[in-house]
């Protein structure tokens, strides 16, 4: 199996930074990742909180969820208020409505 480039990607001093260089840097990203797929070094994502827990019987289960630059910017926006980490927030949010919906549903 061929070797993969080393590629660098820099330090960031927020999560607003790194997200601009990830926008303006789609078409370079896009070419890793084929560049990966082609030479075979591609590997399956594995979850941060999977990769960093001895627990393997946990009931999380990692999910991609795409949403606009503004429902995100605006999630962030709400986290914010609440001091806490957009993707909890999220997290925090589709289990409230969930919750609001079984309970009609009763």
């Amino acid at each position: 199996m061929p070797e993969s480039p080393q590629f660098t990607i820099p330090a960031f001093s927020s999560e607003a930074a790194e997200a601009e260089w990830l926008d303006s840097n789609e078409a370079l990203i896009a070419d890793w990742f084929a560049d990966a797929a082609q030479n075979g070094t591609l590997k399956p994502r594995i979850p941060v909180d999977e990769a960093c827990t001895d627990d393997a019987s946990s009931d999380d289960s990692s999910v991609v969820i795409r949403l606009s630059r503004d429902d995100l910017a605006r999630a962030r926006r709400l986290a914010e208020g609440q001091g806490i980490e957009y993707h909890a927030w999220l997290q925090l949010q589709i289990h409230e409505a969930l919750e609001r919906n079984d309970s009609r549903a009763a």
